[in-house]
């Protein structure tokens, strides 16, 4: 649902993060809309966790001068009061590959006595400090930018988060099965050698009963199949109607391992 002065909302899919040229991660969170399914990103949540200390006020000097290795050090270290540990320093990394070095040698600064929720994923992490859910509604405030990607310095557009919450969203998830049949001479089907020679995806999203479309390059007389003439034209027509669905939801039968990999491996 598209809301003025660039507010969005919808269903939350997914969070993950990349790591940007100057190895700072950049959270990624995937919104579906009742069109699309589109990406937010928010630059400005870093890695970070937790230790206790004797002196909270010295150890935090000693941390953000400390180098971890590499020339990795913490961007910034503080005294915070937490439930049931008052003596405790958060400290803020660049990116979860440098938290995971730092929570290796942390224990080397004097004063430092526990360390604490340093092995949480980062993407979890952000879910849990912004009280967000996985296939629950949010609603997004977002401004749009432009920023260099690569050393061709190309320009990519983005849409930078300024605020994110859980709000309720009625949206129906679109939700596509997906299934193939594959040459099997007398073994198991090998993608290097064998074609898929049938495809097949249903799906129910506005309508009373599912649509289920089938594909094949082999001759056949079956009402509302979509013949092609070439394996390739059919892998192309498969995943062209799948990009025209918009699927936020991929059913499968076992596609992770064998599906999905299958059609990337005849492209």
């Amino acid at each position: 649902m598209l809301m003025p002065n660039n507010k969005l909302s919808g269903i939350l899919l997914d969070c993950d993060y990349r790591v940007d040229s100057a190895q700072n991660a950049v959270i990624q969170v995937y919104v579906s809309t009742e069109k699309e399914i589109l990406r937010f990103e928010d630059p400005a949540f870093r890695p970070y966790f937790f230790v206790l200390c004797k002196d909270p006020q010295a150890a935090a000097k000693r941390i953000a001068e400390f180098d971890f290795g590499e020339g990795i050090k913490a961007l910034g270290a503080w005294h915070v009061q937490k439930p049931n540990a008052e003596n405790a320093v958060r400290i803020s990394l660049k990116n979860p590959g440098d938290l995971v070095k730092a929570r290796e040698r942390v224990k080397e600064i004097e004063g430092v006595i526990e360390k604490r929720e340093y092995d949480i994923p980062f993407a979890n992490r952000y879910l849990m400090d912004m009280a967000l859910k996985p296939m629950a509604g949010v609603e997004i405030e977002f401004e749009e930018k432009e920023i260099s990607t690569g050393e061709a310095k190309m320009k990519m557009p983005v849409r930078i988060i300024k605020k994110i919450l859980a709000k309720e969203t009625p949206h129906d998830l679109r939700i596509v099965a997906l299934d193939l049949e594959t040459l099997s001479p007398g073994r198991f089907s090998d993608p290097k050698k064998d074609p898929i020679l049938m495809c097949v995806l249903v799906t129910a999203r506005g309508a009373e009963k599912p649509i289920a479309k089938v594909y094949t390059h082999k001759p056949t007389d079956k009402p509302g199949t979509v013949v092609l003439k070439t394996e390739k034209e059919m892998i192309g027509k498969v995943l062209s109607d799948l990009r025209e669905f918009c699927p936020d939801v991929l059913v499968t039968y076992n596609g992770d391992t064998f599906d999905l990999p299958y059609i990337k491996t005849r492209c």
